[in-house]
């Protein structure tokens, strides 16, 4: 006699709502994205594409103090993004960003400064004004 098993009972996972600074931060994100993509012409300045696009943080985004400064992105597609993710000390050593116009050393300065607790809703109206 076979014996059935009962099925797997599937529990969604359950998210913790969003707080309101969590919320602030998604949309500074947003913005800072798209501010970067218009800036780059909505094409990859690595190879030029225009498909599967992404704004890639040149310093880590962790580092709060640049994280929405828009010399810190650069647009890449998913291919080109992979590749600078993969060979970060190759494409500094190349010269990749200087070649983007990014001063990698202003940026890396900026980010040991830490984060001042700006306002992130400056920051949105800041990036806004940019955008439009």
């Amino acid at each position: 006699m076979i014996r059935r098993r009962k099925p797997l009972r599937r529990t969604g996972v359950r998210r913790r709502p969003k707080t309101a600074r969590q919320k602030l931060i998604d949309e500074a994100d947003g913005l800072w994205r798209q501010a970067v993509f218009e800036r780059d012409r909505h094409c990859c300045k690595r190879c030029g594409s225009s498909w599967a696009l992404a704004a890639h943080h040149i310093v880590t985004r962790s580092k709060l103090s640049v994280r929405w400064v828009l010399a810190n992105g650069v647009t890449l597609d998913r291919g080109c993004h992979f590749w600078v993710h993969n060979h970060l000390l190759a494409s500094r050593a190349v010269g990749f960003y200087a070649g983007l116009g990014a001063d990698l050393e202003a940026l890396e300065q900026q980010s040991q400064q830490g984060w001042k607790n700006q306002d992130i809703k400056l920051i949105i109206v800041g990036l806004k004004m940019g955008v439009s």
